[in-house]
Order: structure tokens, then sequence, then C-alpha cells
């Protein structure tokens, strides 16, 4: 929204804020997009994450000022303690999946996962601090512990993944895990930029969508990155079927909330264009295939549930969603290719159903 020139100049200036708060005690990297990696060390679980909640509260507290605008940031955090036996990707995807509890939770706040559920990051207030000047006091450690405890016994989580199956830590151990910071930008003068712990769902900033040559001319680069890194790629096509039979505007009417409900339900770091009419493809950069279809399953559900709540004169038939993993050695035509195959099968999906291909079939898949 405000031009590619200002976010360079505010990505700088966000990492600043990252690296002035983290200092020498905790290493902080750029990890793609809008997001940031952050990786944390505490005495316990429960510093761990009021560390966490002090530096997303801390870069939420910058304003930046870029010629003639001022600009507030809007931050997201999630969190998860690193265990023995992990993988990167097991450890990325958990915080990950933090950071996704948080954008639906609304403007500047953080999840972390303490035990078997997902909880708030503490509310912090009055002035930032750097992870030098944080003292935890016996006060708010015991309050940390007893929201887990609390938490853990009045809430069912639905939203696990398969990595996340872990067991409990040892509380008494010293504690080390990533923080993944997603960050967005409002004007000082709005009145939505100022900054709350209590934000509607998914009042969170939308990423923008490209036109298929610019996501053909960047998908090389970001999957070579991803390839460097070895880390995982994988994407989701989603079709709006029937709305070429009406007429062009009120089928765009749906066709808008279709794409603005899918946008809120996608991280900074996603990458979505318009692949054909009334389709979009969503690049999901170290998400797993596993990972990919629950992002795009409960992308699915919640285009679903909005659409029948939605007061337009015409409405999609069904929706159809496929999903892939980029092979190793695999070229981005190819994969491409693998997709809309298999968004061709899910013409035939139920509510319920997602085709994958795994590199040589398509499957549905129940989510």
């Amino acid at each position: 929204n405000f031009g590619h020139t200002t976010g360079d100049a505010v990505l700088a200036s966000f990492a600043r804020a990252i690296s002035v708060c983290c200092g020498d005690s905790s290493y902080a990297a750029r990890y793609g997009g809008e997001e940031f990696a952050v990786v944390l060390s505490a005495t316990s679980s429960e510093e761990l994450v009021l560390k966490a909640a002090a530096v997303r509260y801390y870069v939420s507290e910058q304003t930046i000022n870029y010629e003639d605008l001022q600009l507030k940031i809007t931050a997201s955090g999630g969190l998860c303690e690193i265990r023995s036996g992990d993988t990167c990707q097991a450890i990325y995807e958990r915080a990950d999946e933090g950071l996704y509890q948080a954008k639906k939770g609304g403007r500047n706040c953080g999840f972390w996962r303490p035990h078997d559920g997902w909880q708030p990051f503490p509310v912090q207030s009055g002035k930032p601090k750097i992870l030098a000047e944080l003292r935890p006091s016996a006060e708010d450690i015991r309050a940390a512990s007893l929201a887990s405890d609390q938490h853990e016994l009045s809430t069912d989580d639905s939203t696990t993944m398969t990595t996340n199956a872990v067991q409990p830590a040892d509380e008494k151990k010293a504690a080390t895990g990533p923080l993944a910071i997603d960050f967005s930008l409002t004007p000082v003068a709005d009145d939505d930029a100022a900054p709350s712990e209590n934000r509607p769902q998914n009042s969170e900033g939308s990423a923008d969508i490209l036109d298929l040559n610019t996501f053909l001319s960047r998908l090389d680069g970001f999957v070579e990155q991803l390839r460097k890194a070895d880390l995982p790629a994988t994407a989701f096509m989603i079709e709006a079927l029937g709305l070429g039979q009406f007429d062009t505007v009120q089928a765009g009417v749906c066709w808008s909330k279709t794409i603005e409900v899918v946008l809120e339900n996608l991280r900074g770091i996603d990458v979505t264009c318009l692949y054909r009419p009334y389709t979009l493809c969503v690049f999901l950069p170290g998400s797993s295939c596993d990972a990919g279809l629950i992002r795009a399953g409960k992308t699915k559900l919640a285009v679903l549930e909005a659409s029948a709540l939605w007061n337009t004169s015409v409405c999609f038939e069904k929706l159809a969603v496929s999903v892939a993993t980029i092979g190793a050695a695999e070229d981005n035509a190819g994969f491409l290719n693998r997709l809309e195959l298999a968004l061709e099968d899910a013409v035939d999906s139920s509510h319920q159903e997602i085709v994958v291909h795994d590199g040589n079939t398509c499957h549905f898949q129940q989510t």
C-alpha cells in the first residue's frame, strides 16, 4: 500500500528494532517477506514466553518516520519451545502455527504452545523494554505458569499438527525456542493504528495479490532460497466454481469476498496470485505437504462458513482446492502443472475434501 521504496525502508527499521531489543542475548534473522525469526533462550518456559512477548511488544511500539509518512508497526508473534529430537522443519512449523493463531486473534498479539493447547502471550503495557532490561518478577513467572495451567484445563485444541505431538517439557529445565514475528503497517493518523492486545478477529492487514506474470517471475527466487535452506515449499489452488455463469459484476462481488477471506487466513510470508479467473494460487514457503494441507483446509472451511452469511445476489456452487509440494529437483512449470491437474480432479470433491498431488498421482484427502 505504501510502495516498494517505503516498504524496504520499513523492513530495515523493523530489523533494527528487533536487533536493538534482542541485543547479543538472542539470534534474530529475516526469514522471508515480512516475517522474522528470533531464537530465544531462558531458564524456564514461563520466562521464555515473557521474553517473546517483550520482543513482540517492543517492535509494535515503534513509530517509523519516512519522508512525509509516519507509520505504526503492527506485529504478530508465534512461539514454540525447541524439544529434543526436533527437526528444523518441525520447529519452524510449530512457531509458524503460533503466528497463524496470532493473526487470527487480531492485531498486536502473540500465541505460544506450552503443553497441549495454544494460548495468548502475556499482556504487555507501559514503556517497552529491551531484553537486557527485562527482569521478570516471581509474580510474572507465576502468572505465566498459572495461565498455562488454566488454559490446558479449559482448552480443547483442534488445530494441532502432527509435528506438535510432543511430551510436556520439564519446567525446571532451561528453555529455548524460536519466535516468529510478522508485521504490517498503518498510518499513525489512522484510529486503528493504536496498539491493542485485544483486537477483533482477523483485523490484520491482508497481503497483496500478484498477477500471474509477476508471480512466475518471482517463484524461481523463492524456491531457490528455500532449497538452499533445506526447507520445503508447498502451494494450494482454490477455485470458486460456478461464478462464470453469472453477470460479471454480481460474480465479482462474491469473488471479492472470497479473496478477502482467503487473505485473512494467510501469513505475511505467503505469496498469492490470481492464477486464472476465479482461481487463486497460494505459495506457502517452508510448509510441508501436511502443513499445507492443514492450511488449505482451514482456508476452505473459513470461506465456506463466511459465504453462508454473505448477502450477495449470487454465490459460487462449490470450492475446488488442490495441494502439492514441489519436488527436490522439480521445475516450477511441472510443479504448477501438478497443482492444476489436482484442481481439475477437485471439481468432484466434497466440502470436506481436498485433492493432493503426491508427485505421482492425485488422491482425495479429508480435512
